[in-house]
């Protein structure tokens, strides 16, 4: 979804027709800015099986570039999000899928948190446009699995490491459970200093230089980071010769795939890390 409000959703589907009147109709919006704002509307199908639902709508999400954090396509439920940006939190999405008397519903909601704005007709139009997205019987089938087969790779995300880490704080502040689904298996390639270069078991690891809360020139406001997480890179085999030539304070970059956050040390580790070239 893309909105030119405050708050920035990226769905960025490309209906192929407008959207059916039944989603508009059903279309409503709970709460406010204030407190947190709620949208929500469904459709009703005919000839598509509740798996099937939940699988199309899985493709279309990462076709679109949306973080899948989790799919039950037998029980019918779907949560997808649109990753943090500079403009806006994460942007949680739940999509379910029901039959009722032989017919399939869809469901579809978007909760901006509260300070967050967004028109309307924007996230109603954009919802309804995922929603039509999705087909009946075996084209629907079909359609779920070239979509998957046609995702394209995405290329790691670029961010100085002290960014990374802040991002991660400022969530884990609000709810540290989510870090991990939200994040696992996502690839960056991350900038900043060494702080240590060390062995690891048969490998090494190396420590982002992060600066401690006492030591920030700018304190974090009311919605920023309360706590500081350390970022580590487990380095790769084929990586000793360039891991064993670094040095502390050493600028570096390197690229690895999110591995776990560990909620009570407040550290985030990347795996397999190689030098960004």
């Amino acid at each position: 979804m893309r909105f030119t409000a405050v708050v920035c959703l990226s769905l960025a589907v490309a209906a192929p027709h407008a959207f059916a009147d039944p989603c508009a109709t059903n279309f409503s919006k709970k709460g406010s800015p204030f407190t947190g704002t709620v949208y929500r509307s469904s459709v009703a199908l005919a000839d598509l099986s509740v798996a099937s639902a939940i699988e199309q709508l899985r493709a279309i999400a990462l076709a679109d570039r949306l973080a899948v954090l989790s799919a039950d396509p037998e029980g019918g439920s779907l949560l997808i999000e649109q990753p943090e940006t500079a403009r806006n939190k994460p942007i949680p999405m739940i999509l379910g899928a029901s039959v009722e008397n032989g017919v399939t519903h869809l469901t579809m909601e978007v909760k901006l948190s509260a300070g967050a704005f967004a028109k309307a007709d924007d996230v109603r139009r954009e919802i309804c446009t995922m929603l039509a997205k999705v087909q009946p019987g075996a084209a629907g089938d079909a359609a779920a699995r070239r979509l998957a087969a046609d995702t394209p790779d995405v290329a790691p995300e670029r961010l100085d490491a002290f960014i990374f880490s802040q991002q991660i704080a400022r969530q884990a502040g609000e709810n540290s459970s989510t870090i991990n689904v939200r994040y696992k298996g996502r690839r960056y390639t991350l900038t900043g200093r060494a702080d240590f270069i060390m062995e690891d078991g048969s490998g090494y690891n190396v420590g982002f230089s992060i600066p401690e809360m006492s030591e920030r020139l700018i304190a974090s406001g009311p919605l920023g980071a309360k706590f500081k997480v350390g970022v580590s890179c487990l380095m790769a085999a084929s990586q000793t010769a360039y891991t064993l030539s670094l040095r502390e304070n050493d600028t570096i970059a390197l690229t690895g795939t999110f591995a776990r956050y560990d909620q009570f040390r407040h550290v985030v580790w990347l795996d397999g890390c190689v030098q960004a070239r």
